[in-house]
């Protein structure tokens, strides 16, 4: 995910608050995604094997959202990335995309809403026609 897509996140739900964490893949590791969600929401982001650790400069001081990056750059190198994961409920994420594959293997694949509020009718519609 670039830059364009932590902005879309930022337009697509404009009017929600983002509180709360937000556990991705290693695809969210872009720092425009990254500035979007923002220092208040714990980013259960992995890095990816070959990250370092950014620094800022007199001249440009490291704004607030990678620090949560950093710590996880430092955790990994220290302890590996497993432990990581496991101290940081990582695997929950894959859990929730296994219950949605699951899911939509059942009913047939049909829950293609994006958004939070059209999701519940799209789950009734597809429990009506069974």
């Amino acid at each position: 995910m670039g830059k364009a897509n932590g902005k879309c996140v930022n337009t697509a739900i404009p009017s929600v608050e983002l509180t709360g964490n937000f556990a991705g893949d290693g695809a969210c590791d872009k720092f425009g995604f990254r500035e979007v969600l923002g220092s208040d929401i714990l980013q259960i982001i992995p890095p990816p094997k070959n990250a370092v650790i950014q620094e800022g400069s007199k001249k440009t001081p490291l704004p607030d959202y990678p620090i949560q990056r950093n710590r996880a750059v430092e955790e990994i190198n220290r302890h590996g990335s497993r432990r990581w994961k496991e101290e940081n409920g990582y695997h929950r994420r894959s859990l929730n995309e296994v219950a949605m594959f699951r899911y939509k293997t059942i009913f047939g694949g049909e829950l293609d809403a994006r958004t939070s509020i059209i999701q519940p009718a799209t789950v009734a519609n597809i429990h009506g026609s069974i």
